[in-house]
């Protein structure tokens, strides 16, 4: 990887997924004021009765708060017109390493896969808080996804593959009670292959389907 290609990648997309970062926050505002009325209104009786329902729609969106100061920070980084003689003084000072930008490439790509992973495990997590309070004895994610009248089966076994390939560095190996082979829409996830398809674009496009499944378990008597 050159200087020309981390500032193509930098500083070409940064400033376009800071901008899906805000209408990623945005939405999540909105299912919140659909669900539970709107924060402003003093009456709000979810609010004032400190309703655990909206705790996992917060946590949601301070992931979308942290992944978008972790692009704001590093495109900044990038922009200054010293950033290469800093990232090799200050960051990269190892006398074993000399003229290497891969760390950079990396770096994008642990924050796409972080922003995906603290995205579904806050969905995940809350599911799995709902499982211990019914007493049940099993948890399963796709059950719990099951209460929503827009449920897609395909859908939740696809983001999981996709969470289960994160965790094994971007490759999908799943474990026994998963399919070998995974598809949703276009895209077919066979076991070993690298999640190739998986661009910053997607990721926001994906969670942006994850927060309207998750919604959708959410009845509110009005």
């Amino acid at each position: 990887m050159t200087k020309e290609e981390v500032d193509y990648i930098i500083l070409n997309n940064y400033p376009k997924l800071i901008k899906c970062c805000d209408y990623l926050y945005c939405e999540i505002e909105s299912n919140i004021e659909i669900l539970f009325g709107s924060p402003k209104e003093d009456n709000n009786k979810f609010f004032k009765n400190n309703d655990y329902r909206i705790e996992p729609f917060t946590r949601l969106l301070s992931v979308v708060v942290n992944i978008k100061m972790s692009l704001y920070l590093f495109n900044s980084f990038i922009e200054k017109q010293s950033w290469e003689k800093d990232y090799f003084s200050n960051i990269l000072n190892y006398p074993s390493i000399d003229n290497y930008y891969g760390f950079l490439y990396d770096l994008d790509t642990d924050y796409r896969f972080l922003f995906y992973t603290q995205f579904f495990s806050q969905i995940e997590s809350y599911a799995r808080e709902v499982t211990r309070y019914e007493n049940k004895e099993k948890f399963h994610f796709p059950e719990f996804l099951k209460k929503g009248a827009d449920f897609d089966d395909k859908f939740i076994e696809f983001a999981e593959a996709i969470r289960n390939s994160i965790h094994n560095n971007g490759y999908f190996f799943p474990y026994k009670q998963m399919k070998q082979t995974v598809t949703y829409e276009s895209i077919t996830i066979n076991k070993g292959d690298k999640l190739d398809f998986f661009s910053w674009e997607y990721a926001f496009e994906f969670c942006s389907k994850l927060l309207k499944h998750f919604s959708a378990t959410f009845y509110i008597e009005k």
